[in-house]
Order: structure tokens, then sequence, then C-alpha cells
């Protein structure tokens, strides 16, 4: 089948506030797509391919963002 391909890791479809964050950028936007692997964020701060960001999501019912400590932008 061309085109087509098996993901390796599960998505999560819920969109999700999240908050990035690098040494002179703070954006805030949507995640979407959330794996283990990558996810896709909107937001209103723009980034560079190669960029490393913190994140933190923001989960409904947790009181506490989900903080991952780097991210790489891959495109």
């Amino acid at each position: 089948m061309a085109g087509f391909f098996i993901r390796k890791n599960h998505r999560l479809k819920k969109l999700l506030p999240v908050r990035y964050i690098r040494e002179g950028i703070v954006g805030e936007g949507i995640i979407q797509d959330l794996s283990l692997s990558g996810s896709y964020i909107t937001g209103n701060a723009q980034v560079s391919i190669g960029m490393a960001l913190a994140l933190e999501i923001f989960v409904p019912g947790d009181t506490v963002p989900l903080l991952v400590d780097r991210a790489t932008v891959k495109w």
C-alpha cells in the first residue's frame, strides 16, 4: 500500500493547551496528535527547526501542568 504506514505509537487526538518556553521565547498554543514520538503544536510565538523548548502541557483535571524538559522542533 503505497503512501500508508503503521504508526509506532498511539496518538492522543484531544486538543490540550500548552506553553512552550526557551530563553527569550514564551509561547502559548494548542497541542494535538500527542504521542511518545512527537506532536503538533499551533502557537502564538515563532520557533525554528532545531530549537530546544520546554513544554508545559495543561491536562484537564490536573492542577499542575505536565512538564517536558526538552522537546526539539523537527519541522
